[in-house]
């Protein structure tokens, strides 16, 4: 808290940012009990962020366990074709002769055919955390807006993972659901919000996402969220805060390097380009949410 108050920061706080680790909660209402609740934002109920990186890697660490087995073989193959150069020669040599098997005594974690093709079928799967995590984890442009799109897309994806043929995949998949599940109440809420105050977005990510996840209940959690924003408005409203930037604002870049083997987005970007933009709404409020979104970049 000293560092808070000798940069005079302790007024300007909207939220704290952790991991997972659950010590971290009593930090946070301890850090919460020395600050002035009417200084933040909703009086502090969306103070304590977990880390959205984090949280995927946990719900990735948690699919992993139902192939642990599989995974330790490849790992120790590896390891050991790689513990010394003569090794690795001889591994090299072996490979480029097709047809002549590989004779060591002390090798001895040889993984089987099927889990060569499991393990080639979860790196795939996963491929979509990897891109989300790097996402996350950018440092030159806003990362708050692009969360909600991506953690949705992971959540579809989860899903229709537990339709595959494979029962290790769907165990998988049931595990990182749970995970997910656990997690997703927690930290989605207000970076809905980031979402829809993005230009390109706007109420349209809710309406694509929300119903293909709740199918009959997307309604309702779409008004969730624009109840949850309309408090933020009313709260800056009742504030009278002005509306114009204060001096030396600094305009930050928002293109977003998307990967082109990435296309995950495609299908919602084609439903942003294919919405009508009739404005419905009369409030300043409405015009944000219901108004014309932005183009995509190219």
């Amino acid at each position: 808290m000293d560092c808070f108050y000798e940069w005079n920061i302790d007024r300007k706080l909207s939220t704290l940012m952790f991991d997972n680790c659950s010590t971290n909660n009593a930090v946070v209402e301890d850090i919460l009990n020395e600050l002035p609740s009417a200084s933040l934002m909703l009086r502090g109920s969306l103070f304590h962020m977990r880390c959205c990186a984090h949280v995927l890697n946990l719900i990735v660490q948690d699919g992993l366990l139902v192939i642990r087995q599989a995974i330790a073989r490849i790992r120790e193959s590896v390891a050991y074709w790689s513990a010394s150069p003569k090794r690795e020669q001889k591994f090299v040599k072996a490979s480029r002769q097709e047809g002549i098997e590989l004779c060591e005594t002390q090798y001895r974690c040889l993984p089987t055919e099927e889990e060569w093709e499991l393990a080639e079928q979860v790196c795939s799967k996963l491929k979509i955390f990897y891109v989300a995590i790097n996402l996350f984890s950018g440092t030159k442009y806003l990362t708050s807006n692009i969360y909600f799109p991506k953690v949705c897309e992971i959540r579809i994806a989860l899903s229709s993972w537990l339709r595959c043929r494979n029962d290790l995949i769907r165990n998988m998949a049931t595990k990182m659901l749970e995970k997910f599940s656990k997690n997703w109440d927690v930290i989605h809420d207000v970076l809905g919000v980031a979402s829809v105050l993005d230009p390109k977005y706007k109420m349209k990510s809710l309406d694509y996402f929300f119903p293909l996840i709740y199918e009959v209940d997307g309604k309702d959690h779409i008004m969730r969220i624009q109840g949850f924003l309309s408090d933020f408005f009313n709260q800056y409203q009742s504030r009278q805060r002005s509306s114009q930037p204060p001096p030396n604002a600094r305009s930050f870049q928002t293109n977003i390097p998307y990967s082109e083997e990435d296309g995950s987005v495609s299908d919602f970007e084609m439903y942003i380009a294919q919405e009508s933009n009739v404005m419905e709404g009369k409030s300043e409020l409405d015009f944000l949410l219901r108004g014309e979104t932005f183009a995509w970049d190219s």
